[in-house]
């Protein structure tokens, strides 16, 4: 039934110009084409892929999100996340029960995002790619695609907003720079450390299979292993009837051989702790790269906007990506409104960006990254000092879950640390 709607407004769409044209249909796409057809702005989302797209992921989504879903996006949580276990190198752990957060299953959340963005007034156009970026001479952007492997009338408008993942060479190469350079990259993929690769499944599970395990890890857990890579960690998210195990770590550190490998070993760890059963059945794992250094130096070319992965939005320490990727689709939609209605600039989306999440992510982020991920031997200290105080344990907890910012997390947690080391020494 929405494919047909779908099908139906692009018919009607397709020689029109538009305020606005999304390339991308992950969250940061479906929610800049969300807020902006909120905002009244004539609006054009182009997905390459199919309808029901579907993205490796773990699927944690934190609270922040809430207030910037539409109704669908809501209605598509799975479920609540009523607990948090976090472990060492050598497993040892410490629990954090808490409602907070949520899973998704992003084939299920994703479709829910664009949905709200169509019945906003977004036209969707499924299976078709954008294959390039013309300024005009008029100075409307024209974007040649290609549906069905077919080259397609080109669409038209004032703004283009890139939320098409890492990079795209062939966007970008029309694209010029504030010194009038054309682009060869927006993120610097060879730069050392800069890319993490992760490698996850998404798979059905009996929740009584867990229920009955012995390691008393239950449905809707939220299980973070660090040091289960070098320089990284794995995860095991209980779902409401699903189960999602991944590992990540910097890319310079291990090829895709070598997360084959770490991923499972990973698995043969859960097993062996009884973490999960036994028997359990996983569906095959699926390898994908993230951003995890820095964000993208600059967000805003000319008419031509940044959000999510392609601008770097993701979090040095946790690698989530969803909260940045709404979040900085919202401040796009908002600053193109401004810029039309108003006559401000658009390069405030890239001051909004900072202020709301940037300089925490670059410089503290950064910096707790380096300092925890180091070496396992950190991160199991790191651990170890959380499992003997409530104080550090809540800190922790908060941060993980995107409710405490890095900042606020590094300064109060040194304020305690005096005393966490005291105890650890202590009780050892």
């Amino acid at each position: 039934m929405i494919c047909l709607e779908i099908i139906e407004s692009n018919q009607y769409n397709r020689n029109m110009e538009y305020d606005v044209i999304v390339i991308g249909g992950g969250p940061a796409g479906a929610s800049s084409a969300y807020h902006c057809s909120k905002l009244g702005l004539k609006t054009i989302l182009l997905e390459k892929q199919v309808q029901s797209r579907d993205k490796p992921c773990g699927g944690a989504l934190s609270d922040r999100c809430l207030p910037l879903l539409g109704e669908n996006a809501r209605n598509a949580i799975n479920c609540r996340i009523e607990e948090l276990r976090v472990y060492s190198p050598d497993l040892k752990s410490f629990r954090f029960v808490k409602n907070q957060g949520s899973f998704v299953l992003r084939r299920v959340f994703d479709q829910a995002l664009v949905r709200d963005a169509q019945n906003a007034g977004t036209d969707i156009r499924y299976e078709t790619k954008a294959i390039s970026i013309i300024l005009t001479l008029g100075g409307m952007y024209t974007v040649d695609v290609i549906s069905a492997g077919q080259k397609e009338q080109a669409v038209t408008g004032r703004f283009v907003i890139l939320a098409c993942g890492l990079q795209d060479n062939r966007l970008i190469k029309h694209i010029k720079d504030k010194n009038g350079n054309y682009l060869q990259a927006i993120c610097p993929q060879n730069e050392k450390d800069y890319l993490a690769i992760c490698m996850n499944s998404e798979s059905e599970i009996d929740n009584n299979l867990l229920n009955d395990s012995e390691s008393g890890f239950t449905p809707k857990t939220l299980g973070i292993f660090f040091g289960a890579v070098p320089n990284g960690y794995g995860w095991c998210f209980t779902k409401d009837g699903y189960i999602n195990i991944g590992v990540g770590c910097t890319a310079s550190l291990l090829n895709q051989v070598k997360i084959k490998n770490a991923y499972d070993s990973f698995l043969n760890t859960l097993r062996v702790a009884h973490i999960i059963p036994q028997g359990l059945v996983l569906n095959s794992p699926r390898v994908y790269p993230l951003p995890f250094k820095h964000t993208a130096r600059e967000t805003v070319f000319g008419n031509i906007l940044l959000v999510g992965d392609a601008a770097g939005f993701v979090s040095p320490v946790t690698g989530e990506g969803i909260y940045y990727s709404i979040k900085s689709g919202q401040l796009a939609a908002e600053s193109i409104f401004n810029n039309i209605k108003h006559n401000l600039s658009l390069s405030l989306y890239q001051q909004k960006w900072k202020k709301a999440f940037g300089y925490d992510l670059n410089f503290w982020g950064f910096n707790l990254r380096n300092t925890i991920y180091k070496t396992k031997e950190r991160m199991e200290f790191a651990v170890r000092l959380a499992c003997i105080d409530l104080s550090a344990r809540k800190r922790v907890s908060e941060m993980i879950m995107g409710k405490r910012n890095y900042k606020k997390t590094i300064l109060s947690s040194l304020l305690i640390l005096p005393q966490c080391i005291l105890k650890f020494f202590y009780k050892k």
